[in-house]
């Protein structure tokens, strides 16, 4: 049987029907208006007066995609995307100026256009970065975020920079933001969003690329204006994914050390008194530290400081609320086995009990330069948040605000250890071994703290896993008294999509339902954000959970 394609000409050219052809990877052409170095980088920017940024100055963001099928005939007619769901940093506007640019936001975090009679298409990407500091996690320098897709096949990955770095439309707070990330942060990463002139580094150049753009706003052209954002992608986790497991010192050093502390939740003194354990590097799986050198010691604080604020973590183990109950101890950077003593790029952290939340309760795998160990993560245990600390007339600000710890049970069991640890506080070889229970800190960040009453942080606890899901999610949750319960799934909106337990009775315990991403009506839901609501009496609490395609 013989196949016939459809083909228009235009202008002399061959153009293949987007009906009839298939887009071809190797033919069509990414970033056609470009130097072939720039090609794999495609910037966000906005708009004055709601009109996109022009390229009269020779700054603009114009984009060309080339569709052509495997014979290098352009298509036309064909469904251009560049899917921004990956980009963690990114927020995609949804007044993509449809009228003057012919594209169109899509959820989650999309932009489509059709490619004209010769198989092209110019996008104008309306959005911002969402940065307030160089600490603010984001895709790391050189990595690709974005991919592009031509009739749903996929021709590339690109790298995205933006205009606006803040998200409050260009100006010369974006100077500012890029020069910072310029000068470094702690961490030594470098992020992809400040490259905003695409030449694969962040430099100089970049903060002066960015005080033309500045200019450019301020004089009432350019993109003063990138919002109204709809995209829906999920928050970044910390760049630094340094994890740490404990050893508990064989004698603890008993001492009083005064001390001042001032976090989010408290500020005030306290009293450390006991040194209990050494906190160490870990590679977990195939995560690997940035440093070997940075390690914590873990010193009990005397002041059991009641907190009582509820927040929301989200980790590689999916995001989740939590109770912050009290305060319990401080790490304090540490030098272990190094003569040159504590790094000074590492944050001091105050630990608080965290009412004992679901863990992943699978099996990681774990190494440092001891031992080795296939251990089972448990109950979360701890929230280890950045603080200042001042002593002896000398003041340690957080290096690392964004990055939290979260704590889990492990119950590892090892050999004898003996070495040399040294803090601000003591130094000498302390004895150290793991038996159960010991610690994991995973890198973490925090959102949405608020105050919440004693005896709601007793009574109702949920989790959803995994998060993000494709097909729905489990709802675990626990009580800690027989209860009447309800559990439901709410669009962004608040709106009911679907009630998994309506007025049961549960008694005290762990339990696990099971929600199959549709809706009550039995249609599939799309893609985007929910809330989980768990209700019982007058008490409730919630978890985000993302729905992705």
């Amino acid at each position: 049987m013989m196949r016939f394609c459809a083909v228009l000409v235009v202008a002399g050219v061959f153009v293949s029907s987007a009906a009839f052809s298939q887009p071809d990877p190797t033919k069509c052409i990414l970033g056609a208006n470009l130097p072939v170095a720039k090609q794999p980088f495609i910037s966000i920017e906005g708009s004055a007066f709601g009109a996109p940024d022009n390229c009269v100055d020779g700054r603009c963001a114009d984009y060309v995609v080339v569709v052509n099928d495997a014979f290098g005939a352009p298509i036309g007619g064909a469904s251009v995307v560049v899917d921004f769901s990956q980009c963690c940093d990114m927020m995609i506007s949804c007044n993509q100026l449809t009228a003057a640019t012919g594209q169109s936001f899509v959820a989650p975090a999309r932009v489509s256009g059709t490619t004209n009679a010769v198989g092209a298409f110019t996008f104008k990407v309306q959005g911002a970065a969402n940065s307030t500091g160089p600490d603010t996690p984001g895709t790391p320098l050189g990595v690709p975020c974005a991919r592009v897709y031509a009739n749903g096949v996929l021709l590339g990955s690109l790298k995205v920079s933006a205009y606006d770095i803040d998200g409050q439309g260009v100006s010369a707070t974006d100077v500012s933001r890029v020069n910072r990330e310029v000068l470094g942060n702690c961490t030594g990463v470098r992020y992809q969003r400040t490259d905003v002139n695409a030449d694969g580094v962040v430099d100089n150049l970049d903060v002066n690329f960015m005080s033309q753009l500045a200019l450019d706003a301020a004089a009432g052209t350019g993109s003063p204006v990138t919002a109204p954002y709809c995209s829906q992608i999920p928050i970044c986790l910390p760049a630094d994914a340094t994890h740490y497991w404990t050893y508990r010192l064989e004698t603890p050093k008993d001492t009083l050390i005064s001390i001042d502390i001032a976090d989010q939740f408290i500020s005030q003194t306290v009293t450390l008194d006991t040194l209990s354990r050494l906190v160490n590097w870990v590679v977990k799986n195939q995560s690997l530290p940035r440093d070997t050198s940075l390690h914590f010691t873990w010193w009990d604080i005397h002041e059991k400081v009641p907190v009582k604020k509820s927040a929301t973590i989200t980790n590689q183990f999916g995001t989740f609320g939590l109770h912050v109950d009290s305060l319990d101890f401080l790490l304090a950077p540490a030098a272990k086995n190094d003569p040159n003593g504590p790094p000074a790029c590492l944050s001091h952290y105050l630990c608080y009990k965290a009412a004992e939340f679901f863990g992943p309760r699978k099996r990681f795998y774990l190494k440092d330069e001891w031992r080795q160990d296939t251990l089972v993560v448990d109950s979360m245990a701890y929230l280890c948040v950045p603080c200042r600390k001042s002593h002896n007339g000398v003041n340690y600000p957080p290096t690392d605000t964004v990055t939290h710890l979260a704590v889990y049970q492990v119950h590892p069991s090892s050999d004898l250890f003996a070495p040399s640890i040294q803090d601000q506080f003591v130094k000498g070889n302390f004895a150290v071994r793991q038996r159960p229970k010991e610690f994991l800190f995973v890198p973490s960040r925090k959102t949405n703290i608020t105050s919440v009453e004693p005896r709601e942080a007793k009574t109702l606890r949920i989790l959803a896993a995994p998060n993000p899901g494709h097909a729905g999610t489990a709802i675990f949750f626990s009580l800690s008294a027989a209860s009447r319960v309800s559990v439901e799934v709410l669009d962004i909106a608040g709106r009911l999509v679907r009630s998994v337990a309506r007025e049961q009775t549960f008694g005290a315990g762990q339990y696990s339902l099971i929600w199959d991403g549709r809706a009550s009506t039995g249609v599939a839901c799309r893609a985007g954000v929910y809330f989980v609501r768990l209700r019982s009496g007058s008490h409730q609490e919630s978890v985000r959970f993302v729905l992705v395609p």
